[in-house]
């Protein structure tokens, strides 16, 4: 739902000047969006369409991957 004019701007810090940039379409700027959520797909999936998500771990406190991992409650993984 877009704002309405005076009202906080969804996309930039100012005020909504009912530019209607917030109701263009992300793929293609030239038509309206129609709330089909293509944009909203994930660029990078594995086989089974769940997404790859990169990370770079600075400290671990000498843990290994495994032990990280599972600190985090991220050492099984639910196939369901």
């Amino acid at each position: 739902m877009k704002p309405k004019k005076g009202e906080p701007c969804i996309l930039y810090n100012r005020k909504c000047i009912e530019c209607n940039e917030c109701e263009m379409c992300d793929l293609d700027p030239t038509k309206k969006c129609n709330n089909c959520g293509e944009c909203l797909e994930y660029p990078e999936t594995d086989e089974k369409g769940y997404a790859v998500i990169k990370a770079k771990i600075s400290k671990t406190n000498n843990m290994s991957l495994d032990e990280l991992l599972k600190a985090y409650g991220l050492d099984s993984i639910d196939d369901e």
